[in-house]
């Protein structure tokens, strides 16, 4: 007998197979659409968790960027005068990316990004702002004050 049984005329399986397999595509399509319906029900619980913590979030960041405009990081006042007119030069993200740097030093990009609450784009441009004005200097991607 051949190992291939259909070649020979033999095809008795045939029906069961197609069966078979249309059970098995009929239990993965229930599968899906129960995982469709979880996914839907996360969603929508996600877009409940949003609505209600929204007005909060919005305060915090109203009462952070008045903390950014005193200066204040980290619960301490910056005390370096040295990059006080920097600062006043070069106000807003500029000027938080001054104090980062007074506070924690040496950062690189991934750094201002967590800290300063940004985009990598955002980080790279200031950073360049800084640079031109000769605030900062980068050496092997940590940027650090001049």
């Amino acid at each position: 007998m051949s190992s291939f049984p259909q070649l020979s005329g033999h095809v008795d399986n045939r029906d069961q197979e197609i069966g078979t397999l249309r059970r098995q595509l009929s239990q993965l399509d229930e599968a899906l659409r129960l995982e469709r319906n979880k996914t839907g029900q996360i969603e929508a619980g996600a877009r409940e968790l949003r609505r209600i913590l929204s007005p909060l979030y919005r305060a915090l960041q109203a009462v952070f960027g008045e903390l950014d405009a005193m200066g204040i990081q980290d619960g301490a006042v910056t005390t370096d005068s040295r990059w006080d007119s920097a600062k006043q030069r070069m106000p807003g993200k500029p000027a938080e990316f001054i104090d980062l740097l007074i506070t924690h030093g040496a950062m690189n990009v991934t750094n201002f990004v967590t800290l300063a609450h940004c985009s990598k784009q955002t980080a790279y441009n200031v950073l360049s702002k800084l640079g031109q004005a000769g605030i900062v200097e980068s050496n092997g991607g940590k940027y650090s004050l001049k």
